[in-house]
């Protein structure tokens, strides 16, 4: 029996030094994007007090809704009460109207907040509406899922709740 011979891919030695440099710089590069981007925004935290502020064009994404510029509300934050009858979502929800969250109302609303509390006031057409932050510590998720099978029933977990 023949055995066949490997061929291998080699690069020629000038090419390895350039080519470890660029692959340095591009993740030093990477690193310190992410690390200035991650930094520019301030997450609405129940510690913090907002002001009244207007809120024309609520941007809704990656997970968070952004009220002004670099400043964010968890996208979680969900109706808390809602006593006067409020109805005017963009979202219909009809498995669930209890769940809508901030993101489910557009603009124009005012909105403020007290300090240590973690209830968001919103004030839209003469409505009183009241969200809810999240617990932080309910929002820790374990990351990367420990097996395939614990991915699958994270995803139909999600897919319920909505």
């Amino acid at each position: 029996m023949k055995t066949k011979e490997r061929k291998t891919i080699s690069l020629p030695k000038k090419f390895i030094i350039p080519f470890l440099c660029v692959l340095i710089f591009l993740f030093i590069a990477t690193c310190l994007w992410t690390r200035k981007n991650a930094q520019k925004y301030e997450m609405l935290t129940a510690e913090m007090e907002l002001d009244t502020i207007l809120v024309e064009n609520p941007v809704s994404g990656n997970a968070v809704l952004t009220y002004a510029p670099y400043k964010c509300v968890p996208s979680g934050t969900y109706l808390y009460e809602n006593n006067g009858g409020f109805h005017q979502w963009n979202k219909i929800n009809q498995t669930n109207p209890a769940k809508h969250t901030l993101d489910d109302i557009d603009g124009p609303y005012y909105m403020f907040k007290k300090a240590n509390s973690n209830i968001i006031t919103i004030i839209k057409n003469g409505y009183i509406l009241k969200f809810k932050l999240p617990n932080p510590e309910n929002q820790k998720r374990d990351f990367p899922p420990k097996s395939f099978s614990e991915f699958k029933e994270n995803v139909k977990k999600a897919y319920k709740e909505r």
